[in-house]
């Protein structure tokens, strides 16, 4: 990563305006916030640069397919990682590219994570964790040992997930849900035990 080139965010929201603070704290320069709809001083995304580098910064799953989808081509998707999240072995997880992982997040070991995953603040991932593309842990998440999320999962703010659960493609965790069994593709879970 060029540490003097500008990265670009996409959209503009809560999320994105999180992302973009973090940057300095990372040593890397902000750029621009970017929307469909411009807001909070974001330019209309029609003005994005044709390339470069840029961040997704939204925490649904599904619109932030949408948007890696959209802009393909010439971009760079660096993987931002605050300094204050906690990579506790590094050299055994693999990351793909375009991830976001915040303050406080701790990854233990053995974990692999796709492209466009979202780990919002203070979120935990277990040793041999698989997290897919476009997963999404909101703020607090848990996910003890061997946990699986396939691609699009979405597990809201304060969930659980215990060991060697398969959390399935394009569902939903409702937040302080606690996982107990595997969540089949695209369903919607909640409460303790979720179901």
């Amino acid at each position: 990563m060029n540490k003097a080139e500008q990265i670009h965010i996409v959209p503009a929201g809560g999320f994105a305006r999180e992302v973009h603070s973090m940057l300095p704290h990372c040593n890397l320069p902000e750029g621009n916030l970017y929307d469909d709809d411009p807001k909070h001083g974001a330019l209309a995304l029609k003005n994005l640069p044709d390339k470069g580098m840029l961040a997704l910064a939204v925490g649904d799953s599904q619109q932030r397919r949408k948007f890696a989808e959209r802009l393909q081509g010439n971009f760079y998707f660096p993987n931002l990682i605050h300094p204050k999240a906690i990579l506790q072995n590094p050299d055994t997880i693999e990351l793909g590219h375009g991830n976001i992982i915040t303050a406080g997040c701790v990854l233990t070991t053995d974990i692999q994570i796709g492209h466009f995953v979202v780990l919002n603040l203070n979120a935990t991932v277990g040793h041999n964790c698989v997290l897919e593309d476009f997963v999404s842990l909101m703020p607090a998440v848990n996910l003890s040992g061997g946990v699986t999320l396939k691609e699009g999962a979405y597990l809201g703010t304060g969930a659980i997930v215990l060991p060697g659960i398969t959390v399935g493609a394009n569902s939903v965790v409702g937040a302080g849900a606690v996982v107990t069994k595997d969540v089949p593709d695209g369903a919607t879970v909640k409460g303790v035990p979720a179901r």
